[in-house]
């Protein structure tokens, strides 16, 4: 299980992917203080996971 956070690419234009992962890395989002992904799609979106939790 992890969570997710979705930005529209034209919202985040200015940031690059390793940017944003610092961004959410610093955030109260980022409870687990793990790993964290991210990739931008061709449909408009950058999605970033994180919290991942393995379970059992």
């Amino acid at each position: 299980m992890a969570e997710s956070l979705i930005f529209a690419n034209e919202d985040i234009v200015d940031l690059s992917i390793e940017a944003l992962i610092k961004e959410v890395e610093q955030s109260s989002m980022n409870k687990q203080n793990l790993q964290i992904t991210a990739k931008q799609s061709n449909s408009g979106f950058t999605f970033v996971n994180l919290n991942f939790e393995v379970l059992a």
